[in-house]
């Protein structure tokens, strides 16, 4: 049966709060945070975890079909064929391995266009407590130890600086997979076990592990802006000091994605601060226009593009 795994390393909602304490304004180099109100903390605590939520559950659903049950046999059936064989039960070995080739078969046939099945989905969240300033001044202490070739001073310092979700996949590739099986099978029927056993293991080998990596302080950037536009839909012109805190959080947390180095030195992250101004300066008017509207959706989609480019997936067999 499909197994998903969940690891948590540092709690996920204590790191936000850390870094609500510390909102920056739009300016870079501002040394003034301002905070949230306990309000909006509530509101954007809900954001964040909705966004994480959306972030894993597109991998969670793949992980959940049930052809995935049918990618574990494909695999459970491998194992066992090899241990008959290491036992020469050449009958045993080939009807598990004609049962994996069919469950293999039958996942192609069901989705011809596929090209990997998921077998195993692990989340791992990692999250900095710390602040744009604290960020800063590591920097400063990095670059000083690099003029001195302290590299391994430097590893210790940097050690666990990342603020990311990774979601790290495991994937049955269906188009070498069950011909190697074949391949297996035909070995087996001429009674050459150990030969039979090592392309199995080979296909075993080739299982594909994707990698992807969401910067969190992204991650809750999105949610932010997404509640300043629930409140600037409502058009009720009280919510402006709340949408304009949310959007300085917003700014700052990009600003502190950028301090981690994701993204750093982008264009897209001058046209996201750029954005983010814009958007402000709309809001802030006494009279204020449909504009709003059109800022607000382009700065949405620019964000959702900036976190998808640094978060590609790695892969390694």
């Amino acid at each position: 049966m499909k197994k998903i795994s969940f690891i948590l390393i540092l709690a996920v909602l204590a790191g936000f709060f850390t870094a609500c304490e510390h909102i920056g304004a739009s300016n870079k180099t501002a040394k003034n945070p301002i905070d949230l109100p306990p309000a909006l903390q509530a509101v954007a605590k809900q954001q964040l975890q909705h966004q994480l939520d959306t972030e894993i559950q597109q991998y969670l659903s793949a992980a959940t079909d049930s052809l995935v049950t049918e990618a574990a046999q494909v695999i459970a059936e491998s194992n066992k064929a090899i241990g008959y064989l290491s036992n020469n039960n050449y009958k045993a070995a080939d009807a598990a391995v004609e049962l994996a080739i069919g469950k293999a078969e039958k996942i192609v046939a069901v989705k011809p266009g596929l090209s990997m099945v998921p077998l195993d989905v692990k989340v791992n969240v990692n999250d900095l407590v710390a602040d744009l300033n604290t960020l800063e001044t590591l920097q400063e202490q990095v670059k000083d130890l690099s003029d001195k070739g302290s590299l391994q001073e430097i590893r210790r310092l940097t050690e666990g600086i990342s603020s990311e979700v990774t979601i790290t996949t495991s994937n049955l590739p269906l188009a070498s997979y069950p011909v190697a099986l074949k391949a297996a099978s035909k070995l087996i029927l001429e009674k050459k076990g150990p030969e039979a056993a090592l392309v199995i293991n080979n296909a075993l080998n080739t299982i594909v592990i994707q990698k992807r990596s969401i910067p969190l302080p992204i991650i809750r950037a999105e949610g932010m802006l997404k509640e300043a536009a629930k409140l600037l839909a409502a058009k009720n012109r009280n919510n402006d000091k709340s949408i304009v805190d949310l959007l300085d959080n917003a700014d700052y947390q990009i600003h502190f994605a950028e301090a981690l180095g994701y993204g750093k030195r982008d264009k897209e992250l001058s046209e996201l601060y750029s954005s983010v101004k814009d958007l402000k300066a709309e809001v802030q008017k006494k009279e204020r226009s449909a504009k709003v509207d059109s800022l607000t959706n382009s700065l949405e989609k620019r964000l959702n593009a900036f976190k998808s480019r640094i978060s590609q997936s790695t892969l390694n067999k």
